[in-house]
């Protein structure tokens, strides 16, 4: 499992290690091969989503990114950045990250800052979704107006929630993380919670 120690290194090359050996392969599509700007200058959306077409694995190197888009929608989904010091992904008033609203097999969201936007992982499926884990590490969520993590599952179990910091807009119409049915074999360790309504 990746240390927050490693994740704040002086050199991506480390983090990057560290992510390596918590998330699994990363691999996978990276965001700038696709077109995605790291200076945060220019809208993102396009290669984003292009590079997640892919096969729902995509790796963001440090640097900045914006995405405006409705959100990443895969079964199979794993999302890695560099650590929470070298990769920002900005997004748009309206979006969410990840937004699904059928079954889900397995999500791996690691290693990165996510700023704004109404939510990072929205999963609006309401029936039984019990199949392998979903696991949420090493993330700050920043600035977000509804909810960070939000599943409408009547029974999605197996999330592994650890390292990860929730800082809403406000503390008045904001949650962090939102269950609405059976959770269990649910592990939510070692993160803060700040200036939301509801923390879970």
């Amino acid at each position: 499992m990746a240390t927050w120690n490693l994740l704040n290194a002086d050199d991506p090359t480390v983090a990057r290690t560290a992510i390596s050996a918590a998330a699994g392969n990363v691999t996978g599509s990276n965001v700038t091969d696709y077109g995605a700007d790291p200076t945060g200058a220019t809208d993102s959306t396009a290669a984003i989503e292009a590079a997640f077409a892919v096969s729902g694995n995509i790796y963001f190197p440090p640097g900045t990114y914006q995405y405006n888009g409705t959100g990443l929608d895969g079964d199979m989904s794993r999302i890695v950045g560099s650590g929470q010091e070298y990769t920002t992904i900005n997004l748009g008033a309206s979006s969410y990250l990840m937004d699904r609203a059928d079954a889900i097999n397995r999500v791996v969201l690691s290693d990165f800052t996510v700023i704004g936007g109404k939510g990072t992982f929205r999963h609006t499926y309401t029936s039984t979704n019990v199949v392998w884990d979903f696991l949420v590490q090493n993330i700050r969520f920043k600035d977000y107006t509804e909810c960070a993590i939000a599943s409408d599952s009547t029974d999605a179990p197996y999330w592994r929630i650890q390292n990860c910091i929730f800082d809403a807009a406000d503390c008045e119409n904001t949650i962090g993380i939102a269950f609405t049915g059976w959770t269990d074999n649910t592990a939510i360790e070692n993160c803060g919670f700040r200036r939301n309504r509801v923390d879970v």
